[in-house]
């Protein structure tokens, strides 16, 4: 905000523009009010839409009010369009009906009417009259200036008029006019209007008055990074928080409506989401002033991605070169549309307008909207992913070459867009134009795609008629392979593994066996079984290091060597891992698995911070892609890291995420992994909970054993005293009740334990037993809240009996290992 002074009138007001919030904008208006004002006022607001403009008008008119002020507002957008000084008339017809023609006593008889035909409330008091030409529309605004003189002789008056950006002609020569011949008496006037919105001279009046000591200007500043971070629910990632108060640009307004609609940025592309009915008429306002042929483009732009190149506009508006560039200005100088800087690119000013102006139009005219957007799309020969985006929406059945263009756009979004491909797949399904072998193929392409995408349950319904009844040996071995994909990451580890046995005996000796192994070990680390034969035959087929999946292959036996104690071994394959993960997020595809085992490989090896990064990368990447068959074992794995390193803050906000996500597979497994988590971090003492300041990182030599506790500093939290009680707690435990007890903290279940320790889940249930009357506590919780107040980690556990996490990511199809395709 930028708040400028009134020379003069205050002490300690300064003279040139300062910075300030809105409670501070507040507390400096109170101040110019106890004062002492100067014989004229005008306070401008400006701010984008939705910056607070109007909120901070009603506070000042709460103060004013308190103080014993008169209040009179009025909103430029609520008068019909074009009724002369409509926003000064809906603003003080409610005092002149209080004072009556009391006001207008000492007027003359032609300026009573004038006056009359602007302010319902004198109507009655006279007959009424139109000023005529330049002249006599003069006299009005002198008129109107002795009428706001003469209200404010009853009591010191503020003015509100809001929304000045929509403002007819004749308000804004009116406000000029008080600017530059103030009414008598103590009044303020304060407007508010969209700078991007609010054109001709009065902005540089402004600007003069400003300097000249008879006009303050508050340009309404982005919310700080905390009042941003306030707003927030908690159970958004830290990565989608952060894209949230990006995209606002610190906009409260528009950043509580993009939280209400949890939806992200990065879902611009395609026609976006139905808006709620008060967020659509609220943002339809911004539509008001548009002529016939800004609204066409309005919505033309709309059906393009955003943003958007306006070459397309003439063949989607149907309007010739001149009309399309007149509606652009339009467009433009009502702030609907910008133009992006260093580009020829345009875009609409936000995404909530966007979909207003798509959703506006009628499914006949959007109909063939998308039909011109494709043909235009086709001739131009783009890709097939840009061009399935509108044949979604205007193909017809028996449409062959559609139904293709549908599938191999499918194919191409696959692993970027999972929800979309299942759309497009579906489009193409009904089109009736499938072989019986397109069909199989079709049906496996939608059940990989709802298997990223989360949908599990309707995956399991396509996959298991394609293993159980399969014809084609190469439909039902992918099939299969899917199908204990989706089994491990729900939890169904036996399952899993009876598939990927099945999957490997019918493998053929000229085809390579490697992803399955690389299954085999995945499932292994999740499930805490070893499998040391599936290590040896995965490292013995690994890729070489320039071939696909190499850094999948490596950060995997990484992980696999942790569990082994084998540190030394983890490290060499980790370097490996982290040099072929390294790649910009868009361009990552098959190796999203192996940044999550990266990442557990950097946990167990010490390197937090790194591991950390890592988890986060991963945990976004999947946000964006909506690949919500990842997300809960990201969510949970980094918060599981932020709870072993004291943030438990981070782990509550991140177990929130995950049981979220969750919720959304329908999953018991994955809600369970997210409310463990969640019971853990959120018993924590409030002394642990908070700001955590990271120190040095642990030392080589420690690396994989280091307690966590050593590399962390809590700001402000001493770890002395009763806080390291714990650790003389837990020193009543044996060797294997520890084991047991840094596992729950980890946030296993008794069978993941049972099956981690090899022990019997009736065994495991007497352990706790005895932890819990050791330590004196009733629940878990309790004890993963003891063992994290101590900075011991599963780490400490050495041999085959090492962690075990669950894992994510993609296995590429067994039928193209070896080929990478890059995302678009």
């Amino acid at each position: 905000m930028i708040l400028g002074a009134l020379p003069g009138s205050c002490p300690g007001l300064k003279s040139e523009p300062i910075a300030q919030s809105r409670p501070a904008a507040l507390a400096r208006f109170e101040h110019l009010l106890n004062c002492g004002p100067p014989k004229a006022r005008l306070i401008e607001i400006s701010g984008d839409r939705w910056s607070e403009k109007t909120a901070l008008m009603k506070d000042c008119a709460k103060v004013a009010t308190n103080a014993g002020w008169q209040v009179a507002a009025g909103s430029a957008a609520s008068p019909p369009q074009g009724v002369p000084f409509g926003v000064f008339a809906e603003a003080l017809d409610g005092l002149i009906s209080r004072f009556g023609s009391e006001l207008v006593a000492d007027c003359p008889p032609e300026h009573v009417r004038w006056l009359g035909g602007v302010f319902p409330a004198l109507a009655s008091t006279t007959s009424l009259a139109a000023p005529v030409g330049p002249s006599q529309i003069y006299h009005v605004l002198h008129a109107i200036r002795q009428l706001i003189s003469a209200v404010g002789r009853f009591g010191n008056l503020l003015l509100l008029l809001d929304d000045m950006h929509w403002a007819d002609e004749k308000s804004m020569a009116l406000l000029a006019h008080l600017l530059r011949h103030p009414p008598d008496g103590n009044v303020f006037i304060m407007t508010a209007q969209r700078p991007r919105q609010f054109h001709g001279v009065l902005p540089s009046q402004v600007a003069n008055a400003e300097r000249n000591g008879t006009a303050l200007r508050i340009l309404l500043a982005p919310l700080s990074e905390r009042d941003a971070a306030a707003l927030l629910p908690g159970d958004l990632s830290a990565s989608c928080c952060a894209e949230l108060l990006d995209e606002s640009g610190g906009n409260p307004g528009l950043l509580r409506t993009l939280v209400s609609l949890r939806t992200a940025r990065y879902l611009s592309c395609g026609p976006p989401p139905q808006l709620p009915s008060d967020v659509f008429v609220d943002c339809l306002r911004d539509f008001r002033e548009l002529s016939a042929n800004g609204w066409l483009v309005a919505r033309s732009a709309a059906v393009l991605d955003d943003p958007f190149e306006p070459g397309l506009l003439k063949e989607v508006a149907q309007l010739d070169d001149d009309d399309v560039w007149a509606a652009l200005d339009e467009l433009i100088a009502e702030d609907v549309i910008r133009v992006e800087s260093q580009s020829s690119r345009l875009r609409f000013a936000n995404r909530l307008l966007r979909a207003t102006a798509y959703h506006s139009a009628g499914p006949g005219w959007m109909l063939g909207a998308h039909t011109r957007v494709a043909d235009a799309l086709i001739a131009r020969g783009e890709a097939v992913e840009q061009v399935a985006g509108h044949l979604e929406h205007a193909v017809v059945n028996g449409d062959e070459e559609g139904a293709r263009i549908l599938l191999d756009g499918a194919r191409e979004c696959l692993w970027t867009d999972p929800l979309k491909a299942v759309s497009w797949v579906k489009a193409a399904a009904h089109l009736n134009v499938q072989s019986v072998e397109h069909q199989l193929d079709h049906r496996l392409l939608l059940a990989k795609a709802l298997a990223l995408a989360g949908k599990f349950l309707e995956a399991s319904r396509v996959l298991d008629p394609l293993v159980e009844g399969g014809r084609e040996e190469a439909h039902r071995g992918e099939a299969m392979w899917w199908r204990a994909w989706v089994r491990d990451l729900t939890g169904r580890f036996d399952d899993a593994g009876s598939d990927l046995d099945a999957l490997l005996a019918a493998t053929p000796p000229d085809r390579s066996a490697a992803p399955v192994y690389r299954a085999k070990v995945v499932l292994a680390l999740r499930s805490g079984k070893a499998d040391r034969e599936a290590v040896e035959l995965l490292t013995e087929t690994r890729p070489e290091p320039s071939g696909a999946g190499a850094g999948h292959v490596a950060a995997v036996l990484a992980a696999a060597a942790c569990r082994e104690g084998d540190y030394e071994q983890a490290r060499r394959y980790a370097t490996t891992a982290r040099s072929l993960t390294a790649s910009p997020d868009a361009d990552v595809e098959v190796d999203i698995e192996g940044v999550y085992w990266l990442a557990y490989t950097e946990t167990e090896l010490g390197e937090y911070t790194a591991a950390m990064a890592q988890y986060e990368r991963g945990l976004r990447i999947c946000e964006q892609r909506q690949l919500d068959s990842m997300v809960p074992h990201f969510a949970v794995a980094l918060g599981s890291l932020q709870s072993r390193m004291g943030d438990f803050d981070g782990a509550v906000r991140h177990a929130a995420c995950a049981g979220k996500a969750a919720t959304r597979t329908g999953n018991d497994y994955l809600r369970a992994l997210a409310a463990d988590l969640g019971r853990i971090a959120g018993a924590a003492p409030e002394g642990t909970r908070g700001p955590m300041r990271r120190g040095p990182a642990p030392s080589e030599g420690n690396a994989g054993r280091t307690r966590v506790v050593d590399s962390c500093v809590w700001d402000g939290k001493a770890t002395t005293g009763p806080e390291r009680r714990s650790e003389d707690e837990l020193e009543s435990l044996s060797g294997r009740e520890m084991e047991i007890a840094l596992l729950v903290s980890d946030g296993r279940t008794n069978q993941q334990i049972a099956r981690r320790l090899e022990l019997s889940h009736k065994t495991v249930e007497t352990y706790l037993a005895r932890i819990f009357k050791k330590l004196v506590v009733s629940s878990r919780a309790e004890v993963a809240a003891t063992v994290g107040r101590s900075g011991q980690s599963t780490a400490t556990i050495g041999g085959p009996s090492a962690t075990a996490a669950p894992t994510v990511g993609r296995t590429p199809d067994i039928t193209t290992v070896g080929r990478v395709r890059k995302s678009a």
